[in-house]
């Protein structure tokens, strides 16, 4: 049990009321009752955090070691910096930094004045920032002068006639400039006094892409990533004495486990501005790492680094596989051949979470997402038109629980579309839940294969050719056919020096590991890479559309992209 926060008077978040929450107030309540939820915003959950563990290291960089105090302080003093210049609760704060420890600072300071802090991946530029922030209304910009020979700032003041409520930037990287800077303000001594945050007001907004044209904004409370969160890392046997490494974002909706971890476990996070395989080995054996945090893609790219075998890594625990499904023969692998604890993670930012746990069984864990924690997430499998489906039959994944958000950011469309009037997610992802209540992940409802009439799930396909030994990376996905409606093409990066497999070749090497005949690939592009997500997610809307700007015509051939 944290500490008493011991902050003053209450606020809600400006114009705040029930009516913006999605999930029905009663339901809310009863989550309450029941323990779900405790009375901390997420400022004020670091603040005991921190204050119970001053002299404990809380995050590590490229650059330096900050303690609880430490980085406590510099929240104090980024707060009283928002503060002055006029970022109001309920305001909206737009964030573009690379992972560090300013990071971590920027985010609970944001949360110290009642703001809502939406940070997003730091490569975007004009056309995604301008989307982001109007679609927002945010009123404050934090970003670099300087990141990859590109001024943010400076890119974010040619859009500000395009962001009418646009009121304040503030520059991260410098401690002079013409608009406020963060690290001046860190040399600063005026206190904090910390104030009263409603802890079911807005706190966080998940910026996720992929199945809309457009990224989307969720919007959650400070309550939704708070205890939810706490639960979600203990099954990751993360407690105070772990030492994370998250290889994403932490402007992803992923980043959220880093204040998590950091508020409410008082662990040490190790941070590093981008993942490099080798690099992150590095990092892993220098740093004593515990729970490594990202996407299949990270894991197996590590695992084929020609140094891997020599690295000492034996302060490594568990690896946690998150964004997309972790291929059975990789859990196998990572369980058995290297006796790593695996925790494989469905975690969809529009409102859903479940994950394995580090007891289940392999056989289970390697094919499966784990099962519904009433205390995260409840989910079912569902028709089209929202009726149960039986166990063992696919259906699409819906959800509701405590970590469910309040709504998407000003978008009432996707509100339309992803919420249901009692309150119920739509992941638009499939599964099915077997006997034992375990969730196998298929696929995407827009990513269904239709052949001939029959429907054909590509992640099934995409975790088979993981396992092929000419290919590194695999995406599968449904091309136009006249006379079947639509073939599967396999997209593929080859592993150095492999030869590209043909369509027969592939077929046999699928059906060997038992695959059915009609979901055979008739088609096989080569590619230098797959087209991902700034969390490594591989963006098959994006794929198909490439793909089908370059396939002339139906016959089966082997194309480089």
């Amino acid at each position: 049990m944290m500490p008493e926060p011991g902050r003053g008077e209450p606020t809600n978040g400006a114009g705040w009321t029930a009516v913006d929450d999605l999930t029905p107030p009663a339901l809310r309540q009863t989550w309450r009752d029941r323990g779900f939820y405790d009375e901390f915003d997420l400022y004020g959950a670091f603040r005991a955090t921190a204050t119970a563990r001053p002299d404990h290291p809380a995050v590590v960089d490229a650059d330096r070691t900050l303690t609880y105090r430490e980085l406590l302080a510099a929240v104090d003093r980024i707060a009283v910096l928002l503060d002055r210049e006029g970022v109001l609760p309920g305001d909206v704060v737009a964030v573009q930094l690379p992972n560090s420890w300013v990071s971590c600072a920027v985010d609970f300071a944001i949360a110290a004045v009642g703001a809502i802090c939406m940070p997003f991946p730091a490569h975007y530029r004009e056309r995604e920032v301008t989307q982001l922030l109007g679609r927002a209304a945010a009123s404050a910009y934090i970003g670099p002068r300087s990141y990859h020979g590109s001024d943010h700032i400076a890119m974010v003041e040619t859009l500000r006639a395009e962001l009418p409520s646009l009121r304040t930037l503030v520059v991260a990287d410098r401690e002079q400039d013409a608009h406020p800077a963060l690290l001046a303000a860190l040399r600063e001594s005026t206190p904090w006094a910390a104030r009263r945050v409603d802890p079911s007001a807005g706190c966080r907004v998940f910026v996720t892409s992929g199945t809309e044209s457009a990224p989307k904004m969720v919007l959650y409370s400070h309550e939704a990533v708070g205890r939810p969160f706490e639960v979600m890392q203990s099954e990751m046997g993360i407690d105070a004495t772990a030492r994370m490494y998250p290889g994403v974002p932490l402007g992803s909706g992923m980043g959220v486990q880093v204040c998590a971890l950091l508020a409410r476990h008082g662990a040490t996070v190790v941070l590093t501005p981008a993942f490099k395989a080798d690099a992150a080995l590095d990092v892993l054996e220098r740093h004593r790492v515990t729970h490594f945090y990202g996407v299949p893609t990270m894991v197996q790219m590590m695992l084929a680094q020609p140094s891997f075998a020599d690295r000492d890594l034996t302060a490594l625990r568990v690896v946690v596989s998150a964004g997309s499904s972790l291929p059975a023969h990789l859990a196998r692998k990572l369980r058995e051949d290297l006796g790593l604890g695996t925790i494989s993670f469905y975690g969809c930012s529009d409102g859903v979470s479940i994950n394995t746990g580090l007891d289940l069984p392999i056989d289970i864990a390697a094919v499966t997402v784990g099962r519904s924690d009433e205390r995260v997430s409840t989910v079912k499998i569902v028709t089209s038109d929202g009726a149960d489906v039986p166990r063992g039959e696919p259906g699409e994944i819906w959800g509701i629980g405590p970590f469910a958000p309040l709504r998407y950011l000003n978008s009432p469309e996707l509100d339309a579309r992803y919420r249901t009037a009692d309150g119920w997610v739509r992941t638009g992802d499939l599964g099915v839940m077997r006997e034992d209540g375990n969730v196998a992940i298929v696929g995407r409802v827009k990513d269904i294969i239709i052949r001939g009439g029959f429907n054909i799930s590509p992640t099934e396909i995409d975790d088979l050719l993981a396992a092929h030994p000419d290919i590194a990376q695999a995406s599968c996905i449904g091309v136009p056919d006249e006379r079947l409606g639509e073939v599967v093409c396999a997209a593929v990066v080859l592993r150095e020096g492999a030869e590209p497999p043909t369509v027969a070749s592939l077929g046999e090497f699928l059906l060997a590991e038992g695959l059915s005949k009609y979901k055979l690939p008739e088609r096989i592009v080569v590619r230098a890479e797959l087209p991902t997500s700034p969390v490594g997610k591989i963006l098959k809307r994006v794929l198909r559309d490439e793909v089908a700007a370059k396939l002339a015509t139906p016959a089966p051939s082997v194309p480089t992209l």
